[in-house]
């Protein structure tokens, strides 16, 4: 499968034998999306996972694939930068939303943002789930409409 989502060429990532952590050891591609929905249910803790990866898949000719490149996303796992430092040069009004005790974006990641943002709005979502748009949609539209108005 070719990384048609990034600028890197897919074998300067192959190189790099990064992997996506979540989805490394799934036998892709899928021969069929009843063999894609075992396998994801499986790997997965709740159905909010589940439907995210489902809806994450792809037909093609050799079979069912994740829409992601699992080796882009294994590189950015590794290769991970500081981007605080260009936070206060962003002048625009910016919404930040996080997961309730969100291990993604710890506390002190998000009292930061808020320190160097100066024109932010930031809500936390009564909800762990990572996807704060599909875990509640109606608490994520709640914060998320005023702040485009």
């Amino acid at each position: 499968m070719k990384c048609k989502h990034f600028s890197i060429k897919k074998s300067a990532l192959e190189q790099l034998e990064l992997h996506d952590p979540v989805t490394r050891d799934w036998p892709q591609p899928f021969s069929s999306l009843k063999e894609a929905s075992a396998c994801i249910r499986q790997a997965t803790d709740s159905d909010l996972s589940y439907q995210y990866f489902m809806n994450s898949l792809a037909e093609t000719a050799q079979g069912y694939q994740m829409l992601f490149c699992p080796q882009a996303m294994g590189a950015n796992i590794a290769y991970n930068v500081s981007w605080y430092h260009l936070l206060p040069d962003i002048k625009c009004k910016t919404l930040i939303i996080r997961a309730h005790n969100s291990e993604a974006v710890p506390d002190e990641a998000f009292l930061k943002m808020q320190e160097l943002l100066s024109e932010r709005s930031a809500y936390e979502m009564s909800h762990p789930h990572h996807n704060v748009h599909l875990s509640n949609p109606v608490e994520f539209y709640a914060c998320f409409d005023p702040f485009l108005i």
